[in-house]
């Protein structure tokens, strides 16, 4: 192989083309080019080769034409020019260059090699990959032509092809920490990043103090729903880099997610004494104490954490919660407005804003548009359809409270409080049986709420 074609496929699996002609005259191969038997050919060609040394691309480019002019049948020079005019950032006449070359001689290697690289990072990857499968074909030896290929899979997401160009990499070069990471890597940035569960386990095993690679495991654990290899994981690199945010992180949601909260806690009190600092850790034990219903520690770890961080939005809307829950209405509407200010987008904000004023029965139409804007972000989203009708219901219009409580009872058939907030609408529409309905089939799926077993009559 010619080191043009070496050092251009090295480069390209980076997205890199050559910055500098690596064709030297020191490396002709002078039975394979005409050009040697063509005294002006060959005077323009050295020339060339030294304007090249000099990094005077534009005379080279002048001296491998009046080379291609003595002697336009040398597949050689047309490889040359092309090169430079890649230097120059000419690709597209580098490319009609090296279709001249394959012209003369249809499996001229360096052409094949750097036409193959030059269609990578322009795009054209399905031409590159049948280049590359034809190249893989002429050499059967050179492991660059695989390693361009499983690349050039993991690009189109053709995963299985890649697996298997992998293997075939590993089986000519050996085992590579660098490839398996280039490979997990695609994998994890995809939309199938389970299929990095191998990769990612087979680096863990060439490295076993890589508290990095330990944590994603346990992340990609996580994702495939096998919570006890996940907090195996996470437990490994919080004990191997207690001093990572992430790591705790990660170990304290899983924890929350199986709605313990004690152990949870526990996790994070030990974390932010390791990371006083980590705005993120102290939001995270915030919630963890409104959970467990520890008001005032879970104030004041919110407190902390927009002392640390005053742009945490979360903080600023779990504060709200705990706030509306205190009756404490200036300073719901204070926090739900910075919230907003900081994250306009965040739907669950706007809708529990919205709900916050419909109970207080005041500004329903900002309310309304609020709730609106909810609604429209998440459209299948129970509570905000829920929302939706009680604004409705408070501004008086039944009709449309019915129409938007019917909407999120579709979508959440089993809810007491939407199936109450039905009952509601239609007592007070006077519709008594009709409630009292709605409040059974609520009470249904909260037996022990004796509002709902009032309310039904029973």
């Amino acid at each position: 192989m010619s080191r043009l074609a070496h050092i251009s496929l090295a480069m390209l699996f980076f997205g890199f083309l050559v910055h500098g002609n690596s064709v030297l005259a020191s490396e002709v191969d002078k039975t394979d080019l005409q050009v040697a038997n063509n005294s002006i050919a060959m005077d323009h060609f050295i020339r060339g080769v030294i304007a090249d040394k000099m990094e005077d691309y534009y005379r080279a480019v002048f001296e491998y034409q009046g080379a291609l002019e003595a002697d336009p049948q040398s597949p050689f020079l047309y490889v040359a020019l092309a090169q430079d005019y890649v230097i120059l950032g000419k690709v597209p006449q580098a490319l009609d260059l090296l279709a001249k070359a394959l012209e003369i001689e249809a499996d001229y290697m360096p052409a094949l090699e750097l036409r193959a690289g030059l269609l990578v990072n322009t795009d054209r990857w399905p031409e590159a990959l049948t280049l590359y499968e034809h190249l893989a074909q002429l050499d059967t030896t050179e492991v660059e032509y695989p390693f361009q290929l499983l690349r050039l899979h993991l690009l189109n997401r053709d995963f299985d092809r890649a697996d298997a160009m992998y293997q075939r990499v590993v089986a000519m070069k050996g085992e590579s920490k660098q490839l398996l990471f280039q490979v997990a890597t695609a994998l994890l940035l995809s939309d199938s990043a389970l299929r990095a569960i191998p990769y990612m386990e087979h680096l863990s095993r060439m490295d076993t103090a890589d508290a990095a690679v330990i944590y994603t495991l346990g992340t990609l654990y996580l994702l495939r729903k096998d919570t006890v290899l996940a907090q195996t994981n996470f437990e490994k690199a919080v004990a191997m880099g207690s001093n990572v945010a992430r790591y705790w992180m990660g170990l304290s949601i899983l924890q929350m997610d199986r709605n313990d909260y004690a152990a949870a806690h526990q996790t994070l009190a030990e974390a932010v004494e390791k990371i006083p600092t980590d705005a993120g850790l102290w939001n995270l034990l915030g919630t963890c104490q409104n959970h467990e219903g520890k008001t005032d520690e879970a104030i004041r770890s919110l407190q902390e954490t927009l002392r640390l961080d005053s742009t945490n939005y979360s903080a600023l809307g779990i504060l709200a919660l705990i706030y509306d829950r205190l009756d404490s209405v200036e300073k719901v509407q204070e926090l739900y407005e910075r919230a907003l200010q900081l994250s306009d987008s965040t739907a669950v904000f706007l809708n529990n804003y919205a709900y916050t004023l419909s109970e207080q029965g005041t500004d329903l139409e900002h309310a309304r548009a609020m709730a609106e804007k909810a609604c429209a972000a998440e459209p299948a989203n129970a509570s905000f359809l829920d929302t939706m009708g009680w604004i409705f219901f408070k501004m008086g219009d039944h009709k449309s409270a019915i129409r938007w409580l019917e909407k999120a009872r579709k979508s959440e058939p089993h809810s007491a409080p939407i199936l109450e907030h039905i009952g509601d609408v239609y007592q007070d529409r006077g519709a008594h049986s009709k409630a009292r309905a709605y409040y059974r089939k609520a009470l249904k799926w909260d037996p022990n709420n004796e509002t709902l077993r009032r309310k039904s009559g029973l």
